[in-house]
């Protein structure tokens, strides 16, 4: 007879192996506070059931999969539950491996999915989809992830960004947060619930249009391509993160900017002030209506105010102010770029203010326009 203790033993070692997964069924994977579910593979071109990704605060997920296009092929196709497909799960892992995709003899397909905790409520999945090359030619392929976040339901999405930032707030929820973040890619697109979708299972060839970086109130969904040429016999990989934050990010305006030879100078930002656990990041706040090819000035500060130096309304606190100086391009634009360091240390829930002053001779104090405020409430996972 087995004693207790050996049982124990036993389903603990049991526990610690890796476990087969059928790709026709739902496989979950956690790391403490985190949890992903990947429902089962589809065997057509749109996925099937709602996938998980809760960080302890609450579901954000609704859908996430893979498509790929190899040149000359007139339609994207799915990474789908083929004869050859297989998934293993263990943990905080899973890995599907197609040996040889839609049974082409061109090209087999690893999916790499890790999740990891960074904090009570936050965390991210990791992914890496590896393309083997299986010719001795080289193999043009391109390569989509797409996502659907409901961050809190869906039709209140507000999402912010730029070529590899999809930042994903709800206007009704003050709590929850999201990014979809890859490395490398070459295009993106957003749009409301199931444009994006079905640029990727129509039988069109279509490629990812970009975005404004703004989007909402609405059904958010966003797919970023990634365009390789893998070697003969060589292999390619490309990096997503699907994440659930420890602090929700916003941005809001206050004050009002005063005209110059342009009309008011705007200000505006690349997307939501967000930090990371994976490494350091730009972020950009732009100035637009400024005067052509004249000096300006975006001020930060850890504060908000509002005083009045020669004319100007300064709608940040001198006290902590720290301003940047920079020359206007011929349409009156500029940027300041800020290096977000990686968590720690941790900028959750810091409030940075920002404002710009554009030199010019047009505007009523006879030296200087301004914009309005923009208050950065950072976010980070």
């Amino acid at each position: 007879m087995r004693s207790p203790i050996n049982s124990i033993l036993f389903i603990a070692a049991m526990t610690a192996v890796p476990v087969s997964a059928q790709v026709g069924s739902a496989v979950t994977i956690t790391n403490g506070n985190v949890t992903y579910t990947q429902g089962a593979i589809a065997t057509g071109e749109t996925p099937g059931v709602a996938e998980v990704l809760n960080g302890s605060g609450g579901d954000i997920l609704y859908q996430h999969w893979w498509w790929f296009r190899v040149a000359g092929d007139t339609r994207e196709f799915s990474f789908k539950a083929d004869a050859n497909a297989t998934r293993v799960a263990s943990g905080s892992s899973m890995t599907t491996t197609w040996p040889d995709v839609d049974s082409r003899g061109v090209f087999s397909a690893t999916l790499q999915q890790d999740v990891f905790s960074t904090g009570a409520t936050s965390g991210y999945l990791r992914e890496i989809m590896t393309i083997q090359n299986l010719t001795a030619n080289p193999l043009a392929i391109d390569l989509f992830a797409y996502t659907d976040f409901d961050v809190a339901g869906a039709g209140t999405d507000l999402a912010r960004g730029n070529l590899s930032s999809q930042g994903v707030i709800d206007q009704t929820n003050t709590v929850l947060s999201a990014e979809f973040f890859g490395l490398g890619n070459t295009g993106n697109q957003v749009g409301a619930f199931a444009t994006v979708r079905t640029l990727l299972t129509n039988t069109a060839v279509d490629n990812l249009a970009g975005w404004n970086g703004s989007f909402g109130a609405g059904d958010y969904t966003g797919a970023m391509q990634w365009t390789l040429m893998v070697p003969a016999n060589g292999s390619a990989s490309v990096l997503d993160f699907l994440a659930t934050m420890a602090c929700r990010p916003q941005l809001t305006g206050y004050g009002a900017g005063g005209a110059g030879v342009s009309g008011v100078p705007t200000i505006n930002t690349d997307g939501y002030l967000l930090q990371n656990a994976i490494g350091p990041r730009p972020a950009t706040i732009g100035l637009g209506n400024g005067a052509p090819n004249a000096l300006a000035a975006c001020l930060l500060s850890l504060n908000q105010g509002n005083s009045t130096l020669l004319g100007i309304n300064i709608l940040v606190d001198l006290g902590t102010m720290d301003a940047a100086f920079t020359l206007t391009d011929p349409t009156g634009a500029a940027s300041r770029v800020l290096n977000i360091p990686p968590t720690p240390p941790a900028l959750c829930g810091i409030n940075l203010f920002s404002q710009w002053l554009v030199s010019d001779t047009a505007a009523a104090n006879g030296v200087a326009s301004w914009s309005a405020g923009l208050q950065m409430l950072s976010g980070g996972w």
